[in-house]
């Protein structure tokens, strides 16, 4: 992956700067029970900065290595969880190249400062996503559930999706949204009757930020919709699945709690309730044509709950210490009707509990032009699996622990201050 990013900023003691840095990043993902390299992730990134200074960091690579933080150190990447924080980086420009076989161009974006008597920030994105991704990127069935398009293609012909941000002080404080419009498309081959599949799906996002207390409480309120559309050239299934229902609220917050001018508390909150719902007008074991006249019907109702509290340590100039600490709880009930002419529905639970879930991670600078990163995460999970209808009901129970580790490095050159 390469990553080409321009900024503009200002920085704390108020003085115009330039500077131009060369940073490169290799992330090695690691799981330690297997003893076995997961995901290795070259990264190169080339900054220039035009008239200001700003820290030198890949914003994805830095947070991802230091234990997936995201939530918890500021960084330009906390846009993408917080809009209300494209008012920190008013001024950047970033482009974000993949090995996708057939599409290297992964990401591109620039943030824009206007109106100098009432400053407004405007970021505009444009997301390429692997041709090879499937749908589920953006209609992720929670934990397993059977909600799961599994009528729908893995190989798509578009996977794009369009970003905006906008962000100003609204009386003194930070305001951000954020809107994604995401478009996945594919265009089946002719089978041996001549049918023809064509599938395309759409996701909506909002997110809405607010910055309050001074800086200290960040603020975050989303909602998606997904609609898809799962159509054949066949006079018998003209429509193969359509959506039930897909749409989903995320509340989300953070507050910094400064001790010291090296210790600083991150407590965050997260609240979510999300509908997944697909009726499926065709059945794959019955021959074709004509197809099983029944229709399947899945739906999911989902809650998450998560609480945590984090610690920023700055133990010198040169060195950034987090912890997080966390209790996370998801719930999810389904309900599927597999054949409406003879309805049999059945209820299934299923429940997970991470207690405790923890992060940890480390940005130390070893010499001006090299940055080490390290970071770790963990969850133990405790899940419950109960099926109420049918009778009679049925319970599971079962746990697991699961670990995570990221190695990180960072590189700069020709810093002119």
């Amino acid at each position: 992956m390469w990553h080409l990013n321009m900024r503009h900023a200002y920085d704390t003691a108020g003085k115009d700067r330039a500077k131009m840095n060369l940073e490169i990043n290799d992330i090695i993902f690691l799981n330690p029970k297997e003893g076995i390299f997961m995901k290795r992730v070259l990264t190169i990134t080339a900054a220039l900065v035009l008239i200001m200074a700003v820290a030198a960091n890949a914003s994805e690579t830095r947070t991802t290595t230091m234990g997936d933080a995201n939530n918890i150190v500021k960084d330009p990447g906390n846009i993408w969880l917080y809009p209300s924080t494209i008012n920190m980086y008013p001024d950047q420009a970033e482009a974000v190249f993949n090995n996708f076989g057939n599409n290297d161009l992964h990401r591109v974006g620039v943030h824009y400062e206007f109106n100098a008597s009432n400053p407004m920030v405007l970021g505009v994105y444009v997301v390429n996503n692997a041709q090879d991704s499937s749908f589920s990127k953006y209609f992720d069935p929670p934990m397993n559930s059977n909600v799961s398009l599994s009528s729908f293609s893995t190989q798509t012909n578009t996977n794009r999706s369009f970003n905006v941000f906008w962000g100003k002080n609204w009386n003194g404080n930070p305001f951000g949204v954020h809107f994604r419009l995401h478009n996945s498309s594919w265009e089946g081959s002719p089978d041996n009757l001549g049918i023809n599949s064509k599938q395309s799906l759409t996701n909506f996002y909002a997110n809405f930020g607010l910055t309050t207390s001074g800086g200290n409480v960040d603020w975050a309120l989303a909602f998606w919709w997904t609609t898809w559309k799962d159509k054949s050239d066949s006079i018998f299934v003209p429509s193969l699945s359509n959506p039930d229902g897909n749409y989903g609220l995320n509340l989300r917050v953070r507050r910094w709690n400064s001790v010291s001018s090296k210790l600083t508390w991150v407590w965050h909150g997260q609240l979510m309730y999300e509908k997944q719902g697909e009726t499926r007008v065709f059945d794959p074991n019955e021959p074709s044509p004509p197809p099983d006249p029944t229709t399947d019907i899945s739906k999911c109702t989902h809650y998450l709950g998560d609480v945590g509290i984090g610690l920023n340590y700055t133990a010198t100039s040169r060195a950034l210490f987090i912890l997080d600490f966390g209790l996370r709880y998801n719930s999810v009930k389904e309900e599927i009707t597999p054949d409406t002419a003879n309805p049999a529905v059945t209820q299934t639970k299923l429940r997970d509990l991470s207690i405790p879930y923890w992060r940890v991670g480390m940005d130390g600078e070893v010499f001006s032009w090299l940055d080490l990163r390290f970071g770790a995460t963990n969850e133990n999970k405790y899940i419950t699996d109960e099926q109420i209808t049918p009778s009679p009901a049925v319970e599971n129970k079962d746990a697991g622990s699961n670990t995570h580790t990221f190695l990180g490095a960072g590189m700069h050159w020709g810093d002119n201050n």
